[in-house]
């Protein structure tokens, strides 16, 4: 059985937690409730938070959260419901580190740490592909916890350029993980030239760069809100109109905005643009 043992949570990272779940923050029980619905989870519980804190009382915690919270969105100028969602990238690259930090004598390489993962999986430790699409590369990981990255293999580097310029030639196939991980396979084998993962695309390039490059990718209301506001004369022509506009232009398709989006604000925007 392996010895080993967690790390107190540090107060910049107790926020970065209060800020993911920022709307479970009310009372201590309602909390506690969550993570005691969770089979496998790390996070601390509400009398751990509070010693981290060094507060007394659970309302100070939530009066803490709320101020976090308007910060936030004064310094990246996004509404409080978007908050959980903006954050998410950097509360899981937060929580892999800290789950990995005992077993980082086993971040050698993907297939090591991927076999010391299967002899212990009562550890519940991340999967190597998710560590990866996180971090954008296994190389990338080991420098955010202060390893030295690995010399073999030569990895190839892209410049933001190099990027738009990849996705402008092979546009076609950025779709899905799976097509586009195919595409590399057989363009490789056909070129020899390595293609960057989709993962690694999309930690470099700015969420309305690659929108333009891939109309499927989750939009948030906002943006679903803003696009039909835009281009609402092609939407009143009806589906067909619409499906032939979306394909040309890389805008989402006519059943997504049905799905994401109320009667009442499909009205209220197509209303004040006509």
């Amino acid at each position: 059985m392996l010895n080993y043992k967690y790390r107190n949570y540090s107060k910049e990272e107790i926020d970065i937690i209060l800020l993911r779940y920022v709307n479970k923050t009310e009372i201590a029980n309602q909390w506690d409730t969550m993570l005691n619905r969770r089979k496998h989870h790390n996070l601390p519980y509400s009398d751990t938070i509070m010693d981290i804190l060094t507060v007394n009382k659970w309302d100070t915690v939530h009066q803490h959260s709320i101020r976090l919270l308007a910060e936030y969105c004064s310094l990246h100028n996004v509404s409080t419901n978007e908050v959980p969602k903006h954050i998410e990238e950097e509360y899981q690259k937060m929580l892999i580190q800290y789950v990995m930090e005992p077993f980082i004598d086993h971040v050698i390489s993907v297939r090591k740490y991927n076999e010391f993962r299967r002899n212990h999986s009562e550890l519940h430790l991340p999967h190597s592909q998710k560590i990866i699409s996180n971090f954008g590369s296994w190389n990338d990981f080991r420098e955010a916890m202060n390893l030295s990255k690995n010399s073999t293999g030569n990895p190839v580097t892209f410049t933001d350029e190099k990027l738009l310029e990849i996705l402008e030639e092979h546009q076609a196939f950025f779709t899905t993980h799976e097509v586009w991980e195919q595409h590399i396979r057989e363009h490789k084998s056909k070129t020899d030239e390595t293609l960057p993962t989709m993962n690694w695309i999309k930690t470099r390039l700015d969420r309305k760069t690659l929108l333009k490059y891939n109309n499927s990718l989750h939009r948030t209301e906002e943006e679903l809100l803003g696009v039909l506001k835009e281009h609402s004369h092609a939407y009143l022509n009806g589906i067909t109109y619409w499906t032939a506009y979306a394909k040309k232009y890389g805008l989402p398709s006519y059943i997504t905005f049905v799905r994401n989006l109320t009667d009442e604000q499909l009205n209220d925007v197509l209303k004040q643009n006509n």
